[in-house]
């Protein structure tokens, strides 16, 4: 059996909220998600948590339990059912909720097997399963140190060199950062954000650049080298740091590239998910609420056990029915667990084996991106190289607003400014507040001093005026 995706995520219950009362309501909707495919057949399986197999249809297969102790628990439940059309391969989701204390951790696992052996084609479409996304939306989730959310982050640009700071250089992140830009000109992205959040729930963090000065502010924070603007996707792995280190590639996306995928049915967010679901499932292990939880469990269970044997040596006989059905019930639990560890061991090191072949061809064969570099352009106008082509592409797309004398352009031509896309910034903002000036004429309002409207696009501003004149 292969896992092909996995998520983990952490469930903090909120102020004056009880935690067994949060985890009563997380496996409540983990039953409600599962006994809806069936209702709809008009099958209204009973589902409780006391380690009985339930078979509502055949081929079908539920088993849940719950083994609870004092401030600790352990919780799952496991759902296995045939694919279709092809029913020789076999799905099986599992939910695990851990409880530790207060801390409250669930992890899914999604794996698929072959019924029998045969040589044949796998035909199957993976997405994430469907109750990722309402735990996201009903409880206060995080991942990594960071909230999880079931809607994308928008980021203003005041918000930007923090979010660069607390998020993109944390170094207790677990999860890909994917920010997406809007396009300098229009203010508008390539992706529907609000679909890319849906399909890499739990498995990413989403974020928009909510303006072009905000993707302004990204280059300032991180350096052209791993900027993200006009249009523009980018990963942004665990692990980022600043300096190219050559370990990690941070891809990125061209408009142009997402554009002529999306006309051929292929939206991104379909291929980072392929990207990142395999990831996961191989990554994927118990947390450290998870084993703290089980580690609980067995402490109770074997000394619940030690002290039927003591009570059945003291010649106490009235344990040894109790004790043999539990020892029993132990034994199975391990020669269980042995072959979930056995079977998952095999499935690693398959695992390994088709990794390092993917690895391997990985370089040579890369179906959506762009083959490019982190020093690459990123952009899809040509960025400047001098002062005068940052005059000349403010010139071409501001030619209603902006007039440009003949002095600007000497003056340009004389300037050896290292750092010209600096000046394409300032030059689009003066832009900018241009067509705002005229439009407030036109509407008899103000648009307020100018200093704070530079200073909401990150730049500063001094009047050649006095202020008191």
């Amino acid at each position: 059996m292969r896992t092909v995706y996995a998520t983990q995520i952490r469930i903090c219950p909120r102020s004056g909220e009880k935690t067994s009362d949060v985890v009563n309501s997380i496996t409540d909707k983990v039953v409600n998600w599962v006994m809806e495919r069936y209702s709809k057949e008009g099958i209204f399986p009973a589902i409780d948590f006391d380690a009985q197999v339930r078979e509502p249809k055949p081929g079908h297969r539920i088993v849940a339990c719950a083994d609870v102790v004092d401030g600790h628990a352990v919780i799952w439940l496991d759902w296995g059912y045939p694919h279709e059309p092809d029913t020789s391969l076999l799905w099986q989701t599992q939910v695990l909720v851990a409880v530790s204390g207060d801390e409250i951790e669930v992890s899914i696992f999604v794996r698929i097997t072959s019924a029998e052996f045969m040589v044949k084609p796998l035909d199957y479409s993976l997405g994430r399963p469907r109750i990722v996304p309402v735990l996201l939306g009903s409880f206060h989730c995080r991942a990594g140190g960071r909230p999880l959310t079931a809607t994308p982050t928008g980021l203003e640009t005041s918000e930007v060199k923090s979010f660069a700071r607390d998020v993109l250089l944390s170094t207790e992140r677990t999860l890909p950062v994917v920010i997406v830009s809007p396009n300098t000109w229009t203010n508008k992205t390539y992706v529907d954000v609000g679909k890319m959040q849906d399909t890499l729930a739990g498995l990413a963090i989403v974020v928009e650049l909510k303006t072009k000065w905000a993707a302004f502010e990204l280059t300032d924070a991180l350096g052209r080298m791993y900027s993200c603007y006009n249009g523009a996707v980018r990963i942004y792995w665990p692990g980022f740091k600043l300096g190219n280190d050559g370990t990690l590639v941070h891809h990125v996306f061209l408009p142009e590239t997402i554009r002529s995928n999306l006309a051929l049915h292929r939206p991104l967010e379909n291929y980072l998910f392929r990207m990142f679901a395999p990831l996961a499932a191989f990554r994927s292990t118990e947390g450290a609420i998870t084993r703290r939880a089980r580690a609980a469990v067995e402490k109770s269970k074997r000394a619940q056990l030690d002290e039927l044997v003591e009570k059945s040596k003291q010649g106490d006989t009235s344990v040894d029915k109790e004790l043999l059905d539990l020892a029993l019930t132990e034994n199975q639990r391990l020669e269980a667990k042995a072959l979930e560890q056995e079977a998952r061991i095999a499935e690693l090191e398959r695992d390994i084996a088709g990794y390092k072949e993917n690895l391997a061809g990985l370089a040579e064969y890369r179906p959506y991106e762009e083959r490019g570099t982190d020093s690459e352009t990123q952009n899809a106008e040509p960025e400047p190289n001098s002062v005068v082509e940052s005059l000349k592409i403010v010139s071409d797309k501001y030619k209603d607003v902006l007039t440009i004398y003949k002095s600007a352009w000497e003056s340009a031509e004389a300037s050896d400014f290292s750092r010209p896309e600096e000046i394409l910034k300032a030059l689009i903002a003066v832009a900018d507040l241009g067509k705002d000036y005229f439009a407030s004429k036109k509407m008899k309002t103000s648009i307020g001093p100018w200093e704070a409207f530079f200073d909401q696009h990150g730049l500063k501003y001094s009047s050649s005026e006095h202020q008191t004149r």
